[in-house]
């Protein structure tokens, strides 16, 4: 019995992955934890270390900015498009209803009147929003109600950075003992995991600027997930990975240490190199007593010595070493000719982690055409998923919100959406449209999305998007403007030719009969003379 025991041990995932007797496994200690032990317990250090490594590593920081720059770009633009047959509307009114959304939302959103802080326009504040959920694993925005003069909307977005959703520390600390409630990282979730309330900081933690003693104690505010209608009151923009994940994890934490890594070996070879590239004399002094003129120029002029003993490297110096002493220097050998290669292997498996091509994480593109567009459409998946998650947890919430205080202050006319939530959902329906991706060769891509149109596997709307970035509305309508520009300019150019065509041959008929005139003036006078 024990043999077949044994046996089954042996046999499947024991005899490979979960195996506990192979040399490649005896030191790998792992633990199935819950989402909240692996993640919300690591996340403040894994928070701190991704913003360290923004803030000093180029890999890291052209990886955030490189994932942000595809999905959010200058701003994704929300274009209404109602839905018809639930509303009932005509083509013709369903237009004109989304136009003058449209014309609102754009007067709202292309100002800084959407910004509680008042710094930032709503493409502006996408861009900070996905940044920061990629720098921090999370990052909240409030929607209060703040009346200013010269605004027609009260609707504010406040953002929150993912330090300030922490547990609390003042008077609704009495909270987490309550053995009811599920409070972890700042968030109470109910019974299905669904976030029921957030503790936000009214400072940062990492501030110790001596702001905390203004709040005397009262320092946290306790904020409902959701209003008494149901609607949101916090939007919580993360990437899920796992089930019952609360908080969101930093971009860079499966990745943080091969590029600390990476930064300790490029800093090690740019000291090594700029070494290797001084020229030094040591001047050798065989007697104490000898003085040497100690007045040559050098790099090391103007710095002090804490050890008198101390001896420094510059460019072109000269540097006197004390009597009896001798100097060895180990040549480096810099620039080393196999840090391109290594760097290169590195940013590679950094890529395939972070779901970003070499190519595009390094923005280098030498290989062949067909390699380039392959990496590009690759990143260009992954942009796609992140920008989907994006819209749904950011944009398309907060449209709605912008266009029930527009309906509710009658700026904009929208019958039953009040009464029925289906209709209001029909009105609410929109298109969201970012930058181009931008082509490599824009003949090919050009007949490419032709040929997708005439066979009816894509629309006008979509491949104008993808190459310009504009809708299809928007070009029909501005090429109708400069096509009746053209004509004019045409008509006037040919009216302009026509009149000084008309004055060539007046000036003509002029000058001949000046000319005649002349001729007669001629022959009466030669008749004269004969006579």
């Amino acid at each position: 019995m024990s043999r077949i025991h044994s046996q089954r041990e042996a046999s499947g995932y024991a005899n490979s992955g979960a195996s506990r007797t192979k040399r490649a496994f005896r030191e790998w200690y792992a633990e199935g934890l819950a989402p909240d032990e692996d993640i919300t317990r690591n996340l403040p250090l894994l928070r701190a270390r991704s913003r360290d490594l923004y803030m000093s590593s180029p890999l890291a920081a052209g990886a955030i900015k490189t994932i942000t720059s595809g999905v959010v770009g200058s701003g994704l633009m929300v274009h209404p498009h109602v839905d018809r047959d639930v509303l009932g509307l005509s083509d013709a009114q369903a237009t004109a209803w989304e136009k003058n959304v449209e014309r609102e939302w754009l007067a709202y959103s292309e100002s800084t009147a959407c910004d509680a802080q008042r710094s930032m326009n709503f493409y502006q504040m996408q861009r900070l929003v996905f940044m920061s959920a990629l720098m921090s694993g999370d990052c909240f925005v409030a929607m209060p109600y703040i009346e200013r003069p010269n605004s027609h909307y009260s609707l504010k977005g406040y953002l929150i950075e993912g330090d300030r959703i922490c547990n609390p520390t003042n008077k609704y600390s009495a909270d987490l003992c309550d053995l009811s409630k599920d409070i972890r990282e700042g968030i109470e979730i109910g019974d299905y995991g669904e976030a029921k309330s957030y503790y936000i900081a009214k400072f940062h933690p990492g501030d110790y600027s001596g702001r905390r003693a203004k709040f005397n104690g009262d320092d946290f505010v306790k904020v409902e997930a959701y209003g008494a209608s149901g609607r949101h009151n916090i939007l919580h923009i993360m990437d899920y990975e796992r089930p019952g994940q609360r908080r969101g994890v930093p971009l860079l934490s499966s990745v943080l240490e091969n590029l600390k890594q990476i930064e300790r070996y490029d800093s090690s070879e740019l000291m090594a190199a700029v070494i290797s590239s001084y020229f030094t004399v040591f001047l050798k002094k065989n007697h104490p007593a000898d003085g040497i003129n100690t007045d040559i120029p050098s790099l090391n002029q103007g710095i002090e010595d804490i050890d008198p003993s101390t001896i420094r490297l510059g460019q072109g110096a000269i540097t006197t070493l004390p009597s009896d002493t001798d100097i060895e220097i180990a040549n480096p050998q810099r620039p080393n000719s196999l840090y391109s290669a290594f760097i290169e292997t590195q940013a590679r498996m950094m890529g395939a982690g972070i779901d970003l091509p070499y190519e595009m994480l390094v923005k280098h593109f030498i290989a062949s055409y067909s390699a380039s567009r392959a990496a590009q459409l690759e990143a260009n998946k992954a942009f796609r998923i992140r920008r989907e998650m994006f819209v749904g947890q950011f944009i398309k919430p907060f449209f709605k919100e912008w266009l029930l205080e527009a309906i509710c202050k009658g700026r904009v006319s929208a019958p039953g959406a009040l009464e029925d939530p289906m209709i209001f959902d029909a009105y609410t329906h929109i298109n969201v449209v970012g930058d181009s991706v931008g082509c490599l060769d824009p003949t090919k891509e050009v007949q490419a999305a032709i040929l997708r149109i005439n066979n009816n596997l894509s629309t006008i709307q979509q491949e104008a998007g993808e190459l310009n970035g504009m809708s299809a509305e928007d070009i029909a309508s501005q090429r109708e403007k400069e096509l009746k520009m053209f004509e004019f300019i045409a008509k006037a150019t040919a009216k302009s030719a026509d009149t000084n065509s008309k004055t060539e041959n007046q000036e003509e008929n002029t000058n001949k009969d000046e000319d005649k005139g002349d001729e007669e003036q001629v022959d009466n006078a030669d008749s004269n003379t004969d006579k």
